[in-house]
């Protein structure tokens, strides 16, 4: 099935728009995060949860490309994060904080 018109624009608009905010952070930066939404099975592979990550600098939610396999992410999740070939990965959750 075809996508409509307005649809495929919407998309496009959406992803230039993740691209640039991506563009704004230095790649292969590492940076603390937190986790502002999951959806579960969101991912493209239908499994994995599509996850969003807020920088610690306050920029927009970013969409995430990858997160550990080891890690189920939660809500308010403080994570470490890395932009590496244009795409923003989880490298884990920080625990053990004082």
């Amino acid at each position: 099935m075809a996508l409509s018109r307005g649809t495929t624009q919407a998309a496009r608009r959406f992803a230039e728009q993740q691209a640039s905010r991506l563009r704004a952070i230095p790649a292969n930066e590492i940076f603390m995060g937190t986790v502002a939404t999951v959806t579960a099975g969101g991912a493209a592979d239908g499994i994995a949860a599509l996850v969003t990550v807020t920088p610690e600098r306050g920029t927009d939610a970013l969409t995430v490309n990858s997160y550990p396999d080891s890690y189920t992410p939660g809500v308010g999740d403080p994570v470490l994060c890395v932009i590496a070939k244009s795409q923003l990965h989880i490298l884990h959750r920080c625990i053990g904080q004082p």
